[in-house]
């Protein structure tokens, strides 16, 4: 494994941590790991991935459905733009 991508990996690792409000999450908690604190890590990640699904999803959901829609105003906007267009090119 390059060095660079062990680093990018590591990165995402602390961020995740960070994410899931542990602060003081390190390298040696991969490589050297004890129960007692694994044990607490993975509960905080557990615990942070049910909050996300459980509070987010829904929120994902009526974004995804707000932009669904604008895209489709887009769409139409464009079209008429098109067809107003075409309407001046003959005029000319």
């Amino acid at each position: 494994m390059c060095y660079l991508c062990s680093i990018t990996k590591c990165a995402h690792r602390t961020r995740f941590a960070k994410a899931a409000r542990v602060e003081d999450f390190s390298s040696r908690d991969l490589f050297s790991p004890e129960r007692e604190r694994t044990t607490i890590l993975l509960s905080a990640f557990i615990n942070f991935v049910k909050f996300t699904e459980q509070y987010c999803d829904s929120f994902l959901k009526d974004l995804r459905e707000r932009s669904d829609a604008l895209i489709i105003q887009r769409d139409d906007a464009a079209e008429q733009l098109k067809e107003i267009q075409e309407r001046i090119d003959e005029i000319k």
